[in-house]
């Protein structure tokens, strides 16, 4: 499942960032937390500029195994991307007691030229992967940069 193939996309994100979703993750915790990652995408990298965390819609007691979110408010988000001129890169979520590797159905609902970033939260470990997701079958895993700023 962790194939890098040449020419794929490097991530490139500030240590703020980093911190930033991790302590979501935190706050969330034993529930997914999740949300949309925004910036520039060149085809040597995918910038993130900036994140925004969305509310967790899935049913209350499915939270600490899955996410969702509201589906105008998504698409409203969609919409003002595009006009504001800002990229929507990707989504990120987190997996409570799990690990940062995409599950089945993290595969199975991946959209193409999307950018998946997971966190594997626990109360004693916690690690942050991003992935390309193709055809809803390829599962690569990116390099990351974290810019110390």
């Amino acid at each position: 499942m962790n194939t890098k193939l040449p020419g794929e996309r490097k991530v490139v994100l500030a240590r703020t960032i980093q911190v930033l979703l991790l302590e979501q993750a935190r706050l969330a915790y034993p529930e997914e937390c999740c949300g949309l990652l925004f910036g520039q995408k060149t085809p040597e990298e995918w910038m993130i500029h900036w994140m925004l965390p969305l509310p967790n819609n899935a049913p209350p007691d499915e939270r600490t195994r899955q996410y969702e979110f509201e589906p105008l408010l998504f698409r409203d988000i969609e919409l003002l991307s595009s006009k504001y001129f800002f990229t929507l890169l990707g989504i990120y979520h987190s997996h409570p007691q799990g690990t940062a590797i995409p599950s089945e159905k993290d595969i199975r609902m991946a959209w193409d030229d999307y950018l998946y970033c997971i966190i594997g939260w626990s109360p004693n470990a916690n690690e942050m992967r991003f992935w390309e997701i193709k055809e809803r079958s390829q599962v690569i895993e990116l390099p990351v940069q974290i810019l110390r700023q």
